[in-house]
């Protein structure tokens, strides 16, 4: 039904029950409809009869919007825009069955939508929240003359639109859309302030960043508010996208944090206090730079290859042990893997700086920024192959887990290419399971994190290379909005595969690490993305090596509950990250911006409901 036409008016929720109100496909009555759900997203018939005293006509119902609907006892109250001679006027009725509304009045002209509180009165006077170019709060003696008051929030540029407000002991709860243009895009979100009862324009408490981020496939889709209801302590956001539907989100319970004025949970590191780990040595083919290492758990004890450049300024691999995955215990002399193909042979003829495709992280090239998975009884290493000519891709060979064990380095197979030549590609690694009879490979085409569903690895260096069938985009308006590229393999958790990733945003220049969580089953969607950096460059070390502002994530492990994760810093140094990981998925499902999935409707021919 996704060629079908209607126009959501707005939704409610009152006596145990959902309620959304809309004007049907080819309405030729002066009625509008309303269904009920009991979950707020399967929605059922409740009637077609629904009538504003004085609107006679479908052309009058057509010109009505943003319905927005209190109970006060056994009153019900509504306020809605209706139009006239081009000019919008914000409009108040009452009804005793939620049904039929009479007594309609002109209160004032505006073209946003509005709501009030339940039983709420300031000073004696009435109170109406709505939105625009602020939030405002308008109070009224006689609902005749009104004195607009704006909140006291910061100016900006954005566009507000209201969603609930709600008295509570702690104030007055209000939730808002907040709507901005990014590259020719509108882009919303959802945002929370807590109000002073004895003055509706102070702020006691707000959420310093968005409470809900629209997600990455809405960019650019015809999309707009309904409203937002409280039911059962959850907020659900309804969404009217042009001849699709309307989409339900339902979002994390947010109570707690608004009583206790404290700040939303946020997913993040915490920097490891006696970092860096592992520092350049004495040792010629590491004196300069030792960074972006591959992890790996394996015979309780973490392994870490990790990038190392020297007085050759060649990058080759070099290999260090932790029994706790921070402190390091071994660390070889030698190097656990140089470059043996000509693809990742460096050209020294070519300055570095002159070189058509400049190494990220300095050097003639060779071997960059590796990952590890293992899978069965092999261990299989990707990383970025560059001979300082061509451009860099993704290159893949093995080692069995006995000579992994032994470090019988010189027997990894032999390497082959496997992402397409002609095209920069980098930020490979291996998904430690099969999904569906495939193994899953994700790798990066600027500026998008790309995946790949193969049916072996066997692949022959000639022909059949990676296509990038998936994609994962940098997010209009987020720090991660110019490019992303995935870090360590995703890790399989009870809530979905943690992906940690890094990218660049609006501050070019400066690599952030950021998670996401990515459906158990399908790997290509995402359910939960971090809306801010878990980790951002600030440590000295992370400012003041080879290239100051990077924090580069290429390995990570659970050790006992506890997420660690391996980052090169400043393209200098090893260091690492950690959390608790329980903690830390709970604080990124709350920070979250889900993938949305269709659900099943029941007697609801006119529209379709959708929800995350």
């Amino acid at each position: 039904m996704e060629d079908n036409v209607f126009k959501t008016l707005g939704v409610a929720s009152f006596d145990e029950k959902i309620f959304i109100c809309y004007n049907p496909a080819q309405n030729k009555s002066p009625n509008f409809r309303m269904d009920y759900s009991t979950d707020g997203k399967i929605f059922n018939k409740y009637t077609d009869e629904c009538t504003i005293e004085g609107l006679s006509s479908s052309e009058a119902i057509l010109g009505t919007s943003s319905f927005n609907s209190i109970k006060t006892g056994d009153i019900y109250q509504l306020l809605y825009l209706s139009e006239k001679a081009g000019h919008k006027y914000l409009n108040m009725a009452t009804s005793t069955d939620f049904c039929h509304w009479k007594g309609s009045k002109r209160l004032f002209p505006i073209t946003e939508a509005a709501i009030s509180v339940p039983f709420f009165k300031h000073k004696d006077q009435s109170v109406v929240f709505f939105g625009g170019t602020s939030l405002n709060v308008g109070l009224s003696e006689d609902n005749e003359r009104w004195n607009i008051k704006k909140v006291d929030l910061p100016a900006s540029k954005f566009h507000y639109t209201m969603g609930s407000v709600k008295e509570t002991p702690e104030g007055i709860v209000m939730t808002y859309f907040r709507e901005e243009e990014h590259e020719g895009h509108n882009h919303y979100s959802i945002w929370i302030v807590n109000l002073d009862p004895l003055d509706p324009t102070l702020v006691k408490w707000k959420t310093e960043k968005a409470y809900w981020q629209a997600p990455q496939e809405w960019t650019g889709k015809p999309i707009k508010p309904v409203g937002i209801i409280e039911y059962g302590g959850t907020y659900y956001s309804y969404w009217e996208m042009e001849q699709k539907g309307v989409f339900c989100v339902v979002h994390t319970p947010v109570e707690e944090y608004v009583i206790s004025g404290s700040p939303l949970p946020h997913a993040t590191l915490i920097r490891f206090l006696n970092n860096p780990i592992i520092t350049p040595s004495s040792n010629l083919w590491e004196s300069k730079q030792v960074f972006n290492a591959a992890a790996v758990y394996h015979g309780e004890k973490v392994h870490l290859l990790y990038r190392a450049i020297g007085d050759h300024d060649t990058s080759v691999l070099g290999y260090a042990t932790s029994s706790n995955g921070v402190n390091v215990d071994s660390r070889f002399s030698t190097p656990a893997y140089v470059p043996k193909e000509e693809f990742e042979h460096p050209n020294y003829d070519i300055p570095i700086k002159t070189s058509p495709f400049v190494s990220g992280g300095g050097g003639y090239g060779g071997i960059e920024d590796p990952r590890i998975t293992k899978i069965d009884d092999k261990f299989y290493l990707t990383y970025v192959a560059y001979n300082g000519k061509s451009e860099p891709r993704v290159a893949l060979t093995y080692i069995s887990t006995k000579d992994f064990e032994n470090q019988k380095w010189e027997n990894w197979a032999k390497s082959v290419l496997i992402s397409p030549p002609g095209v920069v590609d980098k930020n490979a690694c291996i998904l430690s399971e099969k999904i569906d009879g495939k193994y899953v490979i994700f790798h990066r085409i600027y500026p998008d994190i790309l995946i790949d569903f193969v049916d072996d690895l066997d692949f022959d260096g000639k022909s059949a290379w990676l296509s990038g069938e998936f994609r994962i985009h940098p997010r209009p308006n987020f720090w991660d909005s110019k490019k992303v590229g995935i870090g360590p393999p995703p890790i399989k958790t009870k809530d979905g595969w943690l992906a940690i990733y890094q990218a660049v945003g609006f501050d070019h220049g400066v690599y952030k690490i950021g998670a996401m969580l990515l459906d158990l089953k399908d790997p290509t969607k995402v359910l939960y993305r971090s809306s801010r950096p878990i980790l951002e460059p600030a440590a000295h070390y992370e400012n003041s090596g080879f290239k100051p502002g990077v924090v580069y994530p290429c390995g990570a492990v659970v050790i006992d509950e506890k997420l660690i994760v391996y980052y090169g810093a400043s393209d200098t140094y090893i260091a690492a990250a950690m959390a608790n990981v329980n903690e830390f998925l709970d604080a990124l499902k709350f920070d979250n911006s889900p993938h949305l999935d269709s659900i099943g409707t029941e007697d609801l021919s006119n529209f379709n409901v959708k929800a995350n």
